[in-house]
């Protein structure tokens, strides 16, 4: 039958089965029974959690078809974003991936599947899907001027948790971007930002946003664990969803790759709770994940999860098929964890026919070439300034960059646990400790007088010579003594959670005097994190 006759149909019935209770949504796609599909196409009806029929009143049965097609009814919570990561700790049911796992990291070039966050007030995490470029440059990926990273607008975007309602927005033309996330530096040397949101939407067809990435910034047409993009797949049809053997894969910054197959399309899906506020979206595409034998009974099947949101999808063939925007939720109202955590795309075409629509012409970036990096040109990167000459590394040159070596100590770090309580200082707290090192009066000249930047050049001299030692005193004061000077000041000042952090830090860090960079690492990675507070 043609597509057209099957989503007349469900055009028809698709507002008298919304309007039952527990129903979440309606599709097109084909029938599964003891969880194999048996090829029939339907319409596929979810429902927040099956019942027997002897529970239901008379007006909640659901029909068994309607105008000749079959109904088939799927267990599936109400819509949400998949904006920020999950909560820990997780809600019942087995999340597969726990904090330690996210994808965190910085990388370039830039790809698909990492995490990605905006600097806007309150503004969660998200994945940046992949590249976009500008099909009216008729020319090779390196010489593309105009390169486009692509992720949701509700990434972008502060909402109210119950209410969807919205705080704070990204601006276009102004907001920018970061991967991993929105951090900047003054020297520029360890930026996370890496371009300037320009066009977004959040509407009934598409919830994207489109980042314009910086000149000097290295891209690549991948998708981190996939591979190279190798362009846009057909739309689907109704006999994709039917055969339920369409396969789909996403690397979200949360749960990483994962895969699944086509469960409906043409879908309409109802949010709980009205989030997103005011948006009934009818193209949602339904990707239901496969089995995976880690997940015993009783724990949940994820295909994706919060943080996921901007994640590109594609097939088998590394084609693109749509953006995934969110899924259905943990659990119903009841607070029933639900067997099957499924995630929504929206189609790929609907998403860029929208960007372009609104005069920013974008396509996919795709190659057949793995690993092939390329630069966007019009700019270069800012250089971190040089240590003080009298600092300077005797292994420094121009093949061991300012920039490769503080990349050095923070993979370095982030190799131990006591490490990583450092790491964790600086990447939540370093816009509040730098407020203070710049603003505070007392905090500057303690950092200054206690000889603060002499100890983190050395540390630097020591991460690029391995024969550099850590100096047995600084002006006459062992470098510990000196660190807990700084410390107690800028504790004094700090805020409740940058005093717990520093806490922490202090706890694990050992006496650094007489050691080299190695033996450094050596003595931190001895020590326990300590307890949160």
């Amino acid at each position: 039958m043609p597509d057209e006759e099957i989503f007349a149909v469900q055009e028809r019935a698709v507002g008298g089965l919304l309007a039952l209770p527990g129903v979440t949504g309606v599709g097109v796609g084909g029938r599964v029974r003891a969880g194999r599909p048996t090829g029939e196409l339907v319409l596929k009806v979810y429902v927040e959690r099956k019942r027997p029929v002897a529970e239901l009143n008379p007006d909640e049965v659901l029909p068994t078809e309607i105008e000749g097609y079959g109904v088939d009814v799927g267990e599936a919570g109400y819509a949400v974003d998949f904006g920020n990561p999950p909560p820990a700790p997780p809600v019942p049911g087995a999340r597969l991936m726990g904090p330690t796992d996210w994808d965190t990291e910085k990388k370039r070039p830039l790809t698909g599947g990492r995490q990605c966050q905006g600097d806007v007030q309150g503004a969660g995490l998200g994945t940046l899907g992949g590249l976009l470029v500008d099909p009216n440059e008729n020319v090779p990926n390196k010489d593309r001027t105009k390169v486009y990273a692509l992720t949701n607008l509700h990434v972008l975007q502060d909402r109210d948790e119950n209410t969807g309602a919205l705080k704070h927005d990204a601006v276009e033309g102004t907001t920018r971007v970061g991967q991993s996330e929105n951090f900047d530096s003054s020297t520029k040397c360890c930026s996370h930002l890496f371009g300037t949101h320009v066009k977004g939407f959040r509407d009934a067809v598409a919830d994207c946003a489109a980042i314009k990435v910086d000149g000097g910034q290295t891209w690549r047409a991948e998708i981190e664990q996939i591979g190279p993009v190798r362009g846009i797949a057909v739309p689907l049809t109704a006999a994709d969803a039917q055969s339920h053997t369409y396969q789909l894969r996403k690397r979200g910054a949360v749960t990483l790759l994962t895969g699944g197959v086509v469960d409906s399309i043409n879908t309409h899906v109802l949010s709980k709770d009205g989030t997103p506020a005011g948006i009934t979206r009818t193209n949602v595409i339904v990707m239901t994940p496969n089995p995976n034998r880690d997940v015993r009974q009783g724990q949940t099947l994820f295909a994706a999860d919060h943080g996921d949101s901007g994640s590109l999808v594609v097939n088998d063939k590394s084609e693109v098929v749509g953006l995934l925007f969110g899924g259905t939720a943990a659990l119903d109202a009841q607070g029933h964890a639900l067997p099957i955590i499924n995630a929504h795309l929206l189609p790929i075409n609907d998403i860029l026919s929208k960007i372009t629509g609104a005069g920013v012409p974008v396509t996919v970036a795709t190659t057949q070439v793995n690993g092939e990096e390329y630069t966007v040109p019009g700019g270069q990167p800012v250089a971190a300034p040089a240590p003080p000459r009298e600092l300077m590394p005797s292994g420094y040159s121009g093949l061991v960059s300012y920039e490769e070596v503080i990349g050095r100590v923070g993979r370095d770090l982030e190799a131990s646990v006591a490490g990583r309580v450092l790491v964790e200082l600086w990447l939540a707290h370093h816009d509040e400790m730098l407020e203070l090192v710049d603003r505070n009066r007392r905090v500057m000249i303690a950092w200054h007088r206690g000889g603060g930047p002499a100890i983190m050049q050395i540390l630097l001299r020591m991460a690029a010579d391995p024969e550099q030692l850590m100096p047995a005193t600084i002006n006459g004061e062992p470098p510990l003594a000196r660190i807990e000077r700084i410390t107690t000041v800028l504790h004094a000042h700090a805020s409740p959670p940058l005093r717990d952090a520093l806490d922490r830090a202090r706890a694990v860090l050992p006496d650094p005097a007489l050691l080299t960079y190695e033996q450094f690492l050596a003595a931190l990675a001895a020590r326990a994190a300590p307890a949160r507070t």
